[in-house]
């Protein structure tokens, strides 16, 4: 037998080897391919789990926001209602009922002695979007004033019925804005807000008309006060009333003699409550003696009102806690379905009850503290659902007998 040629197995040889290295080279890309796959699965598992929990970043600084908000509305310390002078006397006023001021140390009537005029504030309404309240204004002078009340001319006469003409239809002023001056006058402290006839209030005999006279026409006063601190909103009217009197007419230290002293009438000044305010609560506030004359009205709400808004605006809050501590003692990992139907239908009792508790007089106004409490416990509930969705996200499933999210098979 013929020994094998050598030079013809060389060749076979060489594309076995050839082939081997290709294979091998190939195997090595598919291995290349494969890891990288993986890795990038593993990134978008990663992001899809990061990018789960922003729902309820953004919830909790939603919360974050409105509770600020909420410490910069709550009304904070005791309401200064006759500032810069402090209160001295303060009286709870009755719906229907009146309160009564005597002029202080340093107003006329004090100095003299005499009987002051008198004026009625009856505070019908009030208007929250417009900052004012409506107010009837009625007058009576006392004999003694009229009597001190002088033509200022060159004769200094009294107000004589035979010269009624001249007098009778000049305007006295009534101004109750603030004047902190120790002498006011028309020129210091602006217009009067309302006027009347000096024909009215004082009759034909030249004697003082006991039922005096009264404003025709309801007057806006302006108030001060928040609305956005509903249902703890309180409005402040302060006043500190003066009866101004025409050029031509002059107020006399004696009444038989000269000695101007102004034009300016003594007066006392009645508040009254209309029925109509009966929802709210009404406390005269007055400054001490010493100092010129400061009256506020403070217009609030009943106690056991604040109390009931604020525990109905609560209770959607309350209602989501025990929802939520109920799935934490139940230790649900999954995204729980009933669960989530459950805060859904808190969520749901929220949307009306602001149309049920702000009265319709505080919607032009914007928001409110009850909005402010009714948004948390929307943000508050919807926090909670995002951090299950954000867990249930984040935690990697589990299939029977298969290998988790975060492992790898192996090529």
């Amino acid at each position: 037998m013929a020994p094998e040629d050598e030079s013809d197995k060389g060749p076979t040889d060489a594309d076995g080897s050839a082939r081997n290295d290709a294979g091998q080279r190939e195997g090595d890309s598919t291995a290349q391919a494969d890891s990288s796959g993986a890795r990038r699965k593993t990134h978008w598992r990663r992001l899809r789990r990061t990018s789960a929990w922003l729902p309820f970043v953004v919830a909790i600084a939603g919360i974050l926001f409105v509770l600020i908000n909420i410490a910069s509305t709550l009304p904070v310390g005791s309401l200064e209602a006759t500032s810069p002078y402090p209160a001295a006397n303060r009286e709870e006023l009755a719906p229907g009922s009146s309160w009564s001021a005597a002029p202080h140390r340093g107003d006329i009537a004090h100095w003299l002695e005499i009987t002051p005029a008198n004026l009625n504030v009856e505070i019908t309404s009030l208007d929250i979007a417009a900052r004012t309240v409506s107010a009837r204004m009625s007058l009576v002078l006392s004999d003694e004033i009229v009597r001190h009340l002088r033509m200022n001319d060159a004769s200094n006469t009294p107000l004589a019925p035979d010269r009624r003409a001249s007098w009778a239809q000049v305007r006295v002023g009534i101004k109750l804005p603030t004047c902190f001056t120790a002498a006011p006058s028309a020129s210091i402290c602006g217009t009067p807000v309302a006027t009347l006839p000096l024909g009215e209030l004082v009759n034909t005999l030249g004697e003082a008309n006991p039922h005096g006279s009264s404003v025709p026409s309801t007057v806006a006063l302006p108030i001060s006060g928040s609305p956005s601190q509903f249902p703890s909103d309180n409005y402040v009217l302060t006043i500190s009333p003066e009866i101004t009197l025409p050029w031509n007419v002059a107020f006399f230290t004696h009444a038989d003699s000269g000695g101007i002293i102004g034009f300016q009438v003594p007066v006392k000044i009645n508040l009254i409550g209309a029925p109509s305010l009966t929802g709210h609560t009404l406390t005269a506030v007055e400054n001490g003696k010493e100092h010129q004359r400061m009256i506020a009205l403070i217009i609030g709400r009943p106690l056991l009102e604040q109390i009931t808004i604020y525990s109905v605006v609560l209770l959607p809050l309350i209602l989501g806690w025990v929802v939520g501590h109920v799935s934490l003692r139940r230790h649900v990992r999954a995204f729980d379905l009933g669960f989530i139907a459950g805060l859904i239908a808190v969520i749901l009792t929220i949307l009306p009850l602001r149309s049920v508790l702000v009265p319709a007089d505080l919607a032009p106004v914007g928001l409110t503290l009850v909005d402010d409490i009714l948004v948390t416990g929307f943000l508050g509930i919807a926090a909670f659902v995002f951090w299950q969705y954000a867990k249930t996200i984040a935690t990697p499933s589990t299939g029977t007998g298969g290998p988790t999210e975060t492992e790898v098979s192996p090529p």
